[in-house]
């Protein structure tokens, strides 16, 4: 299985950064169809899920070098 298939960690997090920020400004958007708004709740409910899978993991700590911040 080649690694260069699969997004990596440093990649993945800022990705999920941004995907939050975004989803955030669809749900305060009160010019948006109610359903756009309860849809990017939803989801940014399921992306919340994969980031704090992702943040606890220990292929995180190796891969943004958190182990070593002090």
């Amino acid at each position: 299985m080649s690694a260069s298939r699969y997004p990596t960690i440093p990649f993945v997090l800022p990705l999920y950064e941004m995907m939050d920020e975004h989803l955030w400004s669809i749900e305060r958007n009160t010019q948006l169809p109610f359903h756009f708004q309860i849809a990017a709740s939803v989801t940014h409910e399921k992306l919340e899920k994969y980031r704090s899978q992702a943040v606890v993991n220990q292929y995180y700590i190796i891969g943004t070098s958190k182990l070593f911040d002090i």
